[in-house]
């Protein structure tokens, strides 16, 4: 008879606290797991933010570059961040540069006076932390460098413009 009572009584405090315990144990272990994966799925899809801006970019530059003709690198405070030329097809110059942390193109157009209008300034991307037009003699080519900064993380992508009987200032 005393042994059905004790069964009918329930749970000790001991036995309560060891539950508790176990149970806290799994929730923290549980939310830790998601936590992780949350912090990585975010860090990968700033990384695919910032490659996929560095390749927009590339490719909106890279095919210009190669087009124009008396190509010209402007040194501003240093650095060579800024490339221009001409479009001998459509009579424009065109430049990238970069101004307040953007990658920005300009095109200007020459009349038959030849008065210079802007045609328009736009930026390209954003998060650019540093970009470099460098001239390589031996290669003939237009060296660019991108940086690009968000959320801490930092992408850097080079490439070259080959520019053979181009003229470069």
């Amino acid at each position: 008879m005393k042994r059905r009572q004790r069964a009918e009584q329930g749970m000790t405090l001991i036995e309560m606290v060891i539950g508790l315990t176990v149970m806290s144990s799994l929730v923290t272990l549980l939310f830790s797991y998601y936590w992780t994966g949350f912090s990585v799925w975010k860090q990968g899809v700033v990384d695919a933010n910032l490659y996929e801006s560095a390749c927009i970019a590339m490719q909106m530059m890279v095919p210009e570059i190669r087009q124009g003709t008396q190509h010209r690198i402007k040194v501003n405070s240093g650095k060579q961040n800024e490339v221009c030329f001409y479009d001998s097809v459509r009579k424009e110059e065109i430049s990238y540069e970069r101004r307040l942390g953007q990658l920005w193109r300009k095109v200007d157009r020459y009349t038959l006076a030849g008065t210079k209008i802007c045609l328009g300034q736009n930026p390209v991307i954003s998060d650019v932390e540093d970009i470099r037009f460098d001239w390589k003699q031996e290669r003939k080519a237009i060296g660019i460098r991108l940086k690009l900064r968000r959320e801490n993380k930092v992408l850097e992508i080079e490439n070259q413009v080959f520019c053979y009987n181009k003229d470069i200032e």
